[in-house]
């Protein structure tokens, strides 16, 4: 990690530029993960995983002993910056929760729209330049 202490300010526009790529080849790549994942489901996962990340998994959940140790390593500092992120995002998205909508559209025909939260969801997040949890 480079750091960089008061710079001059004809420096600032070089030291925020971010990297750029060419994503053009990528599409191809992104396209076939995709339809594999979308058509082999969990065997594709296992398959991309072992491939990219040298990793056999048998089950994608993280096992819970795994989870507290990695949290009880986390600085102080960091950990209220995750609290800190999780309860602004939290309180957000708790705003956008909306009651059933009914409309309707013929006599005896009633159409809604329902907001519902997802229990579990899977993510994948590349590190790419930046740094993210």
């Amino acid at each position: 990690m480079r750091i960089y202490s008061n710079p001059a300010p004809d420096r600032w526009a070089e030291l925020l530029r971010r990297p750029a790529r060419d994503f053009s080849t990528l599409e191809g790549a992104v396209r076939e993960t995709l339809e594999a994942v979308r058509t082999r489901g969990d065997a594709a996962l296992r398959e991309l995983t072992a491939r990219f990340d040298g990793v056999e998994l048998t089950d994608f959940r993280v096992p819970e002993a795994e989870l507290a140790g990695a949290a009880a390593r986390i600085a102080p500092e960091l950990r209220q910056a995750i609290a800190t992120a999780y309860a602004n995002i939290e309180k957000f998205h708790a705003r956008q929760a909306e009651a059933p909508v009914v409309v309707e559209t013929l006599p005896g025909v009633r159409c809604w729209r329902k907001s519902v939260g997802i229990d579990k969801v899977g993510l994948y997040i590349p590190g790419g330049t930046a740094p993210l949890f």
